[in-house]
């Protein structure tokens, strides 16, 4: 297959978000968007923690793809396009490199940091050395980034034999505010250690973000280490004593006993059903395995996150859907294969029913993954059981092809079922896919189950032609599920 090039990933956006694209590309915005892109960045970081190229690789196409994404928005409502971010940045480039395409000489890196600095300070004038910093950095690197401009222009300690003693000064001023036990006090007093922390970091050349970042994960792998092993004991942690959890901790670390490393234990697999809309139908056990995994793959992570935050479920939330699937299904394969449990989720309901998940479980069975369902929501049975339509014998579609032959060729095929059919649809092609069911299969019994187990939710039945003129001239929202009567169990014309 021909490599796809930069135009082709604009061309696909483009098509992503014209009339007859995505539903889901279609309706982002700059700030829906906007959680995707920190979640990307982060995931880079995390696969160049580990170490892991082709994840690399992905997670910087992920970052690419919105990228593009917010470029083609803004393209839209006429601000700019893509080609005025790559024009940007490359007259950037050469402006602030002019050792490189002008005349200018430097002695080394710290004369390009220099110059750059220089030249950006002219061409973006500002009244502060403290302004040009997002506020909404991560609260370390935000402190080590503003202390490194304040100490070039001298603001800061000589050495950091004095920021230790600044810190032993801070650590005092704390043990006094935590014996009067005034909270305001303990609060800024832990703030002011942490900020000199900060500057120690600097003096030593140390980034305390990633610091923090790698100590806090070598911690979550240890506990999941407890959890796993303490799980496989048929225990959960509340059930477990302290001194358990701390031997279990001492082998996490390669301790006396000589355990097998976690990393030559497969992990497991988990489809987890989640609601379809009431946040309140999901099930105990899906609750405890959310909260349990290593990871958790997400077809839309900003509705996941609303639901796991809801739950409490604190594991690192990643994406899995349509438009990655294909490279993103080795890097979960790979991170089962090394001992990590996965919850796989879908959009709502039940994760590899009409969406890429079952390609994620072929995968992860040809590696002799455990691969184990956790019951629960599904659009299509509820609106199915719901419908009063005949339950003994059905058949479930999924999307039908938007236009062309396929289209016609699947509704040939359903005519012919005597089964009760059911279907997914968008709330803008509803009534065309209504009609065109009336024109191959006759004015058949159906029912439009829309927003199921939602404020709003709408149960319509009847025939195609009824159901027809009662939603002509209406603005349908929300998810559909359609259920049609099979072939003679149903109205007339069937």
């Amino acid at each position: 297959m021909k490599k796809k090039r930069f135009d082709d990933l604009i061309d696909i956006m483009a098509r992503l978000r014209g009339i007859d694209g995505c539903p889901w590309d279609r309706r982002q915005t700059r700030e829906t968007l906007r959680p995707f892109l920190v979640e990307e960045t982060y995931e880079i970081l995390e696969a160049l923690d580990r170490g892991d190229d082709q994840g690399l690789r992905e997670e910087l196409g992920d970052l690419l793809f919105h990228i593009i994404f917010m470029a083609r928005i803004a393209h839209e409502e006429g601000a700019f396009d893509i080609d005025d971010v790559i024009s940007g940045v490359a007259e950037k480039m050469v402006r602030r490199h002019p050792h490189v395409f002008g005349n200018a000489e430097v002695s080394g890196p710290h004369e390009v940091e220099a110059n750059w600095a220089k030249l950006k300070a002219e061409e973006k004038p500002r009244g502060s050395l403290m302004e040009g910093i997002p506020q909404h950095l991560p609260a370390l690197m935000r402190a080590y980034r503003l202390t490194q401009r304040a100490s070039k222009v001298g603001f800061d300690w000589e050495d950091k034999g004095q920021v230790w003693e600044k810190l032993e000064e801070e650590l005092k001023e704390f043990q006094e505010a935590l014996i009067e036990g005034h909270k305001q006090e303990l609060r800024e007093e832990l703030g002011d250690i942490l900020f000199t922390l900060v500057n120690l970091a600097r003096f030593v050349d140390v980034d305390p973000e990633d610091a923090l970042r790698r100590v806090t994960n070598k911690f979550v792998e240890r506990f999941h280490y407890i959890e796993k092993r303490l799980h496989e004991e048929g225990k959960d942690p509340q059930e477990a004593t302290l001194d358990e959890m701390d031997v279990l901790w001492e082998e996490s670390k390669g301790g006396e006993r000589g355990v097998v490393p976690m990393e030559t234990r497969k992990g497991k697999l988990y489809l987890v059903s989640t609601p379809i809309g009431n946040l309140e139908d999901i099930t105990l056990r899906a609750i405890k395995v959310l909260r349990r995994v290593d990871l958790i793959a997400a077809e839309d992570t900003r509705r996941a996150r609303r639901l796991l935050v809801r739950y409490r479920a604190q594991a690192p939330l990643t994406s899995f859907f349509e438009h990655n699937e294909s490279a993103k299904k080795d890097v979960l394969v790979r991170r089962l294969v090394e001992g990590h449990d996965i919850a796989l989720i879908s959009d709502a309901g039940t994760p590899g029913v009409s969406d890429p998940g079952f390609r994620l479980v072929q995968r992860a069975i040809e590696e002799g993954i455990d691969v184990i369902p956790i019951p629960g929501p599904s659009a299509h049975v509820a609106a199915l059981v719901v419908s009063g339509l005949p339950t003994d014998s059905f058949h479930f579609f999924g999307f039908l092809p938007p236009k062309g032959g396929k289209r016609k060729k699947r509704l040939e095929a359903i005519k012919e079922l005597r089964g009760t059919i059911i279907l997914y649809e968008s709330p803008h092609r509803l009534l065309r896919t209504l009609g065109d069911i009336k024109d191959m299969c006759g004015d058949r019994q159906v029912v439009v189950a829309r927003e199921l187990t939602k404020l709003y939710e709408e149960v319509i039945r009847g025939p195609i032609t009824e159901v027809l003129a009662g939603l002509q001239g209406r603005k349908i929202k929300g998810e559909i599920t359609l259920v049609v009567a099979g072939r003679g169990r149903g109205g007339c014309g069937g």
